[in-house]
């Protein structure tokens, strides 16, 4: 073979083999992002399933309600229907 045609050759299975990379790199981020969907996801279950039911507390001359959130955080409010879209409502 001529030193052209190896050249050419040589060009062609380097861009051959980079293309592969690229092809294998970008159906690995995508099956990276699929499991960080995945549990992403999970996770939320878990604190949705911690989720605490609306409960009243009371000081020194007031009441308030706490809660633990479907989110973790534990939250409180002066009135009970403040709490009902981050906190379970089962009595």
């Amino acid at each position: 073979m001529k030193s052209a045609e190896k050249l050419l050759v040589g060009t062609l299975a380097l861009s051959c083999a980079v293309s592969a990379g690229m092809a294998a790199w970008l159906v690995y981020r995508q099956h990276e992002d699929e499991r960080a969907i995945q549990r992403f996801f999970d996770l939320q279950q878990r604190l949705a399933a911690r989720a605490t039911p609306i409960r009243a507390m009371s000081g020194p001359g007031e009441t308030g309600y706490t809660c633990t959130g479907k989110n973790g955080f534990i939250y409180t409010a002066p009135t009970r229907s403040e709490l009902r879209d981050v906190c379970s409502d089962r009595s």
